[in-house]
């Protein structure tokens, strides 16, 4: 939202119309009462029209309050509504300190077969506010996705950015729907069905913020027909077309490694999910070749994590104690596009191992410890400006402040006690975000997920005549 110069701008006249104070009736009344509300409409009208300073000052409050805001009058109602006023709000709240993460969803996902990679048990959709300040969720549990209430379950893909990639199923039925929503403003748009169903592996998203709207791509793995390759397909929502599979043939992939981080650096998707290797795959939809590509991983006996700060790409290392565990990339852009591992010589990232060791120590959590110990942690997040981390484990959500060394535990979720589950790929962190999903032409979904079903449900009633109860969902 451009700035409005008001210098010479003449304010509208507001003429108060005074009711009679003798001898109104029931009418009057609800007539005076009418003429008020128009009178205070018009003054909120006024108010918000053209105002920066309602502008600055709107744009720096939680979403929580905003929506008190415009319960209050169609006028804020409408100027918190409008997308230059969400693109003003995100901005400001992106460079506000600590407004990096809002919350985590989170969901426990177990394998019911070690046999089968796609058969999972899932666990309710969970979420978990770190910053207060900002308010929770409407619809944690995301049932506004659902169209046949608890006969169907929601699965979180992937976040980015206020965004999320979630997919629709019952478990009775081979239909999935796959969605990106926005959980603050329960905005949804449907994704057409991957191609290659039965063989996908896992799923990305990237969302980012261009011309008022949240545009997002969509990057699915699966496997080859004979298991010996795997291969990406990407869709757009600069696009209305269908997905689009890259030729490029990748090592084959196993579901142990999936659950590595992510990290979305220089326009490029950095992916853990092959051994001893980073996958870099480039989102300009422009180029059709060589798209991906894999560069040497640092070396990390016990895992690691990808993260972007302060526009550089991190990794830390969980190693021996002779290792670097914290490493920074570098790109050569100089037509060929060479990457490079630089370890940086961080004496915090040393400490953030030791402290978090002796965190699991004093709790009890490892009685032995010959060597360094595997210290399952994802990084969610850095602050830079309060030199803050955060942390997730099975147990919960950590945040560690450098300067003074100090690991606070922040809470933990319902559904993970005394259970155990693919700690990677159990949470997804969220920030909050009013920016409407850019979508071209595509609809909500449920008039395609419809079309799908009858197809589906025909394809069934010819194999399985006798059955006459089989549920379907979009």
């Amino acid at each position: 939202m451009g700035r409005r110069k008001n210098k010479n701008r003449s304010v509208p006249q507001i003429e108060l119309v005074e009711g009679r104070k003798n001898g109104k009736d029931d009418d009057d009344d609800d007539d005076d009462d009418s003429t008020a509300e128009k009178q205070e409409e018009k003054i909120i009208e006024i108010l918000v029209e053209g105002s920066d300073i309602l502008l600055e000052v709107f744009s720096r409050l939680n979403p929580q309050t905003l929506f008190k805001f415009k319960s209050v009058s169609k006028g804020f109602c409408n100027f918190i509504g409008q997308a230059e006023f969400a693109a003003h709000h995100y901005r400001n709240c992106k460079a506000i300190a600590g407004r990096t993460l809002t919350g985590l969803f989170f969901q426990g996902k177990e394998q019911s077969n070690l046999h089968d990679e796609e058969l999972r048990l899932l666990d309710k959709v969970d979420f978990l506010p770190v910053e207060s300040e900002a308010g929770g969720i409407p619809d944690p549990s995301l049932e506004f996705l659902k169209q046949r209430g608890n006969t169907e379950g929601v699965e979180i893909l992937d976040s980015c950015n206020g965004l999320l990639l979630c997919m629709r199923y019952t478990s009775n039925t081979p239909i999935k729907s796959y969605f990106v929503c926005n959980p603050l403003t329960k905005q949804k748009v449907a994704l057409p069905n991957p191609k290659k169903p039965y063989n996908r592996i896992s799923f990305a998203l990237m969302a980012d913020f261009d011309h008022n709207y949240l545009k997002y791509k969509v990057l699915c793995l699966f496997k080859g027909s004979d298991n010996t390759y795997s291969k990406l397909m990407i869709l757009s929502s600069e696009t209305t077309g269908d997905w689009m599979v890259l030729e490029q043939e990748l090592p084959p992939v196993s579901y142990e490694f999936l659950n590595g981080s992510k990290a979305f650096f220089n326009g490029s998707l950095f992916w853990d999910c092959i051994e001893g290797h980073i996958l870099v795959c480039d989102f300009n939809v422009n180029r059709k070749k060589d798209r991906c590509k894999l560069i040497e991983a640092p070396r990390a006996p016990l895992g690691r994590c990808l993260w972007k700060s302060e526009h550089k790409l991190h990794c830390y290392c969980h190693g021996f104690e002779d290792e670097y565990p914290e490493w920074t990339l570098t790109i050569n852009d100089d037509g060929k596009q060479d990457y490079n591992w630089k370890p940086e010589k961080s004496e915090q990232f040393r400490n953030l191992t030791d402290d978090f060791s002796a965190k699991l120590d004093s709790d009890n959590w490892l009685i032995e410890r010959k060597a360094k110990p595997r210290i399952q942690f994802k990084i969610i997040s850095y602050a830079p400006e309060s030199k803050t981390l955060h942390l997730f484990i099975p147990d919960g959500i950590y945040a560690y402040e450098f300067t003074e060394r100090r690991l606070e535990f922040l809470g933990s979720f319902r559904h993970c006690r005394d259970r155990v589950f693919h700690s990677e790929s159990c949470v997804s962190p969220y920030v909050h975000s009013l920016l409407p999903i850019q979508n071209t032409g595509r609809a909500d979904g449920e008039a395609e997920a419809a079309t799908e079903m009858k197809k589906v449900r025909g394809r069934h009633n010819k194999r399985t005549p006798q059955c006459q109860d089989y549920t379907l969902t979009g």
